[in-house]
Formats: C-alpha cells, sequence, structure tokens
C-alpha cells in the first residue's frame, strides 16, 4: 500500500525492515542492479528499486504460517524473525545513545547479522539442534561452528551479503557479528 501511493522510501523501509525475509528479498534484487554501486540501507534500495520494481518484489516475496508450519523448515522463521529485530532495536538504541550517524546502515547490519544461519541450517540437517544451545554465547556457538562445520554462520553471511551487492561495510558488520 506504501508503494502503490508513493510513500517516501524511510516509509518504505521501515516496513521492509520488520521482515527478514523481505529485506533480503529487497536488498538483494537492488543490489543486482547494474551501475547501481552497493546497498548500504534498506532505503537506498527502496530508491534505486523504484515504487514498481520495489512492489512487485514485495507482493511475491513467499510467505510462512507461523500457525501451521508443517516442520520442514530448518529453523523456525518466527524466532529468527523475533531475534534479528530485538538485536536491531537493541543496535538502534546504542547508536541513538552514542550519537552513531548511520542508523539506516546499521539497522541493515543488525537485522541481517545472522543470515548465514539459515544457509547452514539448509546444508547441515541438525544445525539447529546443535548450534541452538541456549546457555552458549554467541562466540561460543560461532566457534562450535567453526570447529564442527569448518565455517561459521557469520562469515557466511558476510560472503552472501557482498554477492548480493551490499556495501563491504555491511558486510564486515555481519562478518564480525
Amino acid at each position: 500500500e506504501l508503494v502503490s501511493r508513493g510513500a517516501p522510501s524511510h516509509e518504505v523501509a521501515s516496513v521492509v525492515e520488520t521482515d527478514v525475509g523481505l529485506t533480503c528479498a529487497v536488498v538483494r534484487a537492488a543490489g543486482q542492479l547494474q551501475g547501481g554501486g552497493r546497498i548500504r540501507s534498506v532505503p537506498d534500495a527502496v530508491e534505486r528499486l523504484g515504487p514498481g520494481a520495489a512492489e512487485a518484489i514485495i507482493r511475491s516475496a513467499p510467505a510462512y504460517d507461523i500457525f501451521n508450519g508443517d516442520g520442514r523448515l530448518a529453523l523456525q522463521p518466527d524466532r529468527f524473525r523475533l531475534h534479528s529485530l530485538a538485536v536491531q532495536r537493541a543496535a538502534d538504541r546504542v547508536a541513538e545513545m552514542t550519537g552513531f550517524s548511520d542508523r539506516d546502515e546499521l539497522a541493515l547490519a543488525s537485522v541481517l547479522h545472522d543470515i548465514g544461519r539459515p544457509v547452514l541450517a539448509r546444508l547441515h540437517p541438525g544445525y539447529a539442534e546443535r548450534f541452538d544451545r541456549r546457555a552458549a554465547t554467541p562466540n561460543d556457538r560461532i566457534e562450535a561452528e567453526r570447529k564442527e562445520l569448518g565455517i561459521d554462520h557469520a562469515l557466511v553471511g558476510g560472503v552472501l551479503t557482498r554477492r548480493w551487492g551490499m556495501h563491504g561495510r555491511i558486510a564486515e558488520a555481519i562478518e564480525k557479528h
């Protein structure tokens, strides 16, 4: 609705950023455009796409039903989404308190900080059960991934976001988790 009525890109972005899947779809599509440089934020991606393309991508993005899951997903999408949004809110609060100015860039990096996890979960059956230990710290999980898989979700996320055409600063923040 926002796109079709011509809302500014930051308004559309604020809705897109509430969904990790939509964020991925929008920034990935914008990153594939020729001659546009690297994507720095969701508002940047929405602007580069333009209203027609942004609306088409948003409408075509697949959805899942949290009440009717079939158990085939390697990670729980609702839990993954809520964690990503909580990290995004916490990062924004820290940015506000410290005067950090690139808050749109930070919003994108923080919402996608774990984007390598679904990749590893798809490649390695049982990933969620092995690495989602509630008692472990994030660093413990990354070390366990490196030890058992030879790679970790932060590095995978950095590589993935670079391939999607995101700015190196964002990919590096994701790599550093």
